[in-house]
């Protein structure tokens, strides 16, 4: 019996689901045909070909590892990857572990001649393909916010507002969407302003958040509607945000009716894979005057920036000098315990929130008022104590059998 898996993808979440059944549809006529037999099916749904991150591709490249397999089907070689490199590395890897791999529509087949170059070529085309889509998509952002269309989400102080077409109709017969303004939303911009003073009369942004908290003010996020759901009240770092890429309730230009889009772009690193902001120069920005979006005056706004700039340089004196010693990136050491403890008030992460101690992450940024848990324990102390019972509870043949057997299934799980 040869043994098929079939994998599927599709980019979007605004791409129909359908998309996975007529790929599954053309691998099944395939398999028909040649009299295979389908053992399993991968599919990952609303998940961009440019990433590897995809559960259910890792989940297939591990199930070909370990034989389950004989053949893998996928409607074209795009659908195994956007990016050329990790098509050419899954092709190598699949090859290697003797799994025949096939393009249903494109024709490339692993076991037949000439199947490097043909699939090279078509990795080639398949990230030409992410370039100029990534450019069509830039060229319509740009013309958007030509015409001062909001182009991220919301905005804390505001309200969407779609506008439409009065003529014309999209695919369905309702009026085309031409794009999406803002309109100030009264009882938030009182929010704001108010923050602003609080921040420029010397609050902290800790200090404030307490103060917001206390009188549970909706945080910005708590009621939208996203797959991971935010808290419901503020943090200090929405408010102080980065000021170097414009981030953050007090840095955002908004507010004083200025809009400016294009400032930083999103790039992988080659080297580690992940994704970093990388600032655009000033150039390339696109600045419009949007005066009826204006919440608070230019006076305190540049009472606040004057504070916001002081306070930065304190802050990147501070850690060159005590957190960064010899490091070059600015961020503070992760140490061995860091994220793993719990706070017994909140549940929230106990992390170095010192140079020498641990302490709760949530009544560090939210304020007391959210958890009232403000112990500070010293790193050594907390190392050597946990350290010593591990040694003492878990090194014998006993803990160690456990231990091995409930990483096992753990792992098990992970790959389901």
């Amino acid at each position: 019996m040869t043994r098929v898996a079939l994998y599927a993808r599709y980019s979007s979440e605004h791409q129909k689901e359908s998309s996975i059944t007529d790929q599954f549809r053309n691998c099944e006529q395939r398999a028909t045909r040649e009299g295979w037999t389908i053992t399993a099916r991968y599919a990952d749904r609303a998940i961009s070909g440019a990433t590897a991150e995809r559960p259910e591709y890792q989940q297939m490249l591990t199930d070909a590892k370990a034989k389950r397999f004989d053949i893998l089907l996928v409607n074209d070689f795009s659908r195994l990857s956007r990016d050329m490199d990790e098509t050419e590395q899954a092709r190598k890897r699949l090859v290697y572990w003797g799994v025949r791999l096939i393009g249903v529509m494109d024709g490339i087949d692993t076991s037949q001649k000439g199947h490097k170059l043909h699939s090279r070529v078509k990795g080639m085309l398949n990230e030409e393909y992410i370039e100029k889509l990534k450019d069509d998509i830039k060229r319509g952002m740009v013309g958007q916010a030509e015409e001062c269309y909001w182009q991220g989400g919301r905005v804390y102080g505001y309200r969407l507002v779609p506008e439409y077409d009065p003529s014309k109709k999209d695919a369905y017969g309702h009026p085309a969407k031409i794009g999406t303004r803002l309109e100030v939303e009264p009882e938030q911009a009182k929010i704001v302003r108010e923050i602003f003073q609080m921040y420029a009369d010397g609050m902290s942004p800790l200090k404030i958040v307490h103060a917001l908290n206390v009188r549970h003010v909706p945080a910005p996020g708590a009621a939208y509607k996203r797959k991971t759901q935010r808290s419901s009240s503020w943090s200090a770092a929405a408010l102080h945000g980065d000021l170097s890429r414009g981030t953050g309730l007090l840095n955002n230009p908004l507010y004083v009716g200025r809009y400016v889009w294009n400032r930083s772009r999103r790039e992988k690193d080659p080297e580690t894979d992940c994704r970093a902001h990388i600032a655009r120069p000033e150039s390339e920005w696109i600045k419009k005057s949007v005066p009826h979006l204006r919440i608070i005056d230019d006076a305190l706004w540049e009472r606040v920036k004057t504070r916001r700039h002081a306070v930065s340089k304190g802050v990147a004196a501070m850690r060159a000098s005590l957190h960064c010693r010899g490091r070059s990136t600015g961020r503070m050491p992760k140490y061995l315990f860091s994220g793993l403890l719990v706070c017994g008030t909140c549940g929230g992460k106990y992390v170095v929130c010192e140079a020498t101690k641990y302490g709760c992450s949530t009544w560090r940024t939210r304020g007391e008022s959210v958890c009232a848990n403000s112990v500070r324990v010293e790193r050594a102390l907390v190392e050597s104590l946990l350290l010593q019972s591990i040694r003492r509870d878990l090194f014998t043949e006993e803990c160690l059998e456990i231990f091995k057997t409930e990483v096992a299934r753990l792992l098990a799980e992970q790959r389901r």
